[in-house]
């Protein structure tokens, strides 16, 4: 062990004996705290032997008298804060009015193959929308792929409720971990089956 670890193992004791000392005077102190503090009073200790000079304590700033609000103030901030939030919330969105109740949802998705689902939005809720599955109706086909169109909406489903989210395309619903759903825009969808 070299001279300076010894004499930073002898300093470490030191300081642990003082924080004793300190936690024995306040039993609140966490032994963390008391070390900290123990480690601040050895510093000042050797600081103050070296001739350090003590600084003149900084003139105490007088605090200004808060005003009183006003009557025309609004005083209720935590409503006020909730507003601002979603009043943010709607901007970042974008235009909420592209997709309606009553509007068709598409949905296509796959690896192999590409499926298309339909949904049909049942109610509209703030930043989010209640959809339910509709059936599909094959348009075209040639051997293993095609168009589909959206058929009747299976109002027997539980509603399904969904945030609306943006990119840069649009507006979109995610429907799960796999798939997203945007506006339907009226024409035929492609899909595949040669899985």
């Amino acid at each position: 062990m070299t001279a300076k670890q010894r004499a930073a193992r002898a300093k470490f004791k030191a300081v642990v004996a003082e924080a004793k000392k300190l936690r024995k005077k306040n039993p609140k102190l966490t032994q963390a705290q008391a070390v900290k503090q123990a480690f601040a009073i050895s510093y000042s200790k050797k600081r103050a032997g070296v001739g350090a000079v003590k600084k003149k304590a900084a003139p105490t700033k007088v605090k200004a008298k808060k005003s009183k609000p006003t009557s025309d103030m609004h005083k209720d901030t935590k409503s006020h804060n909730v507003n601002i939030r979603v009043i943010s919330g709607f901007k970042k969105i974008g235009n909420l009015e592209e997709i309606n109740k009553g509007d068709i949802l598409v949905c296509s998705w796959g690896y192999d193959q590409t499926n298309v689902d339909f949904y049909y939005v049942v109610k509209k809720t703030g930043l989010g929308v209640s959809i339910i599955p509709m059936s599909s109706k094959i348009k075209d086909y040639d051997h293993d792929r095609g168009t589909v169109i959206p058929g009747e909406p299976n109002y027997g489903q539980k509603p399904m409720n969904r945030k609306i989210k943006k990119y840069s395309g649009g507006l979109y619903v995610k429907i799960n971990s796999f798939s997203t759903a945007r506006k339907w825009d009226g024409r035929p969808q492609y899909f595949s089956t040669y899985a």
